[in-house]
């Protein structure tokens, strides 16, 4: 997955990103630096139904979430870095079987 997929439309993350650059060229450098990693206890969380929460931070501080379908539509590096929500707090069964609508 590219990061226009994942993002859908320009964004500014510490500087003007085009959605059709290239994971690789915006990776290691101004778009990592921005992911929260402490306000969900994770930058991305993985939800029942298959759905990738991404938490970001804009130059303002504001908290940024992202949603898209699909953890193997991920980039192998990002795949990696996925926690599910049930990590972090335990979930019931009706919890698991609860679903974030985000249109394809």
């Amino acid at each position: 997955m590219r990061v226009r997929q994942f993002l859908n439309r320009r964004v500014d993350i510490a500087a003007s990103l085009r959605a059709d650059q290239e994971p690789s060229r915006i990776g290691a450098g101004v778009i990592r630096d921005a992911f929260d990693r402490q306000a969900f206890g994770n930058h991305l969380v993985e939800l029942p139904g298959d759905v990738i929460q991404l938490y970001v931070r804009d130059p303002a501080g504001n908290l940024v979430e992202l949603d898209h379908h699909g953890k193997d539509r991920l980039p192998d590096d990002l795949r990696s870095q996925v926690r599910g929500l049930w990590e972090f707090n335990e979930q019931s069964d009706a919890n698991l079987r609860g679903r974030l609508f985000v249109p394809e």
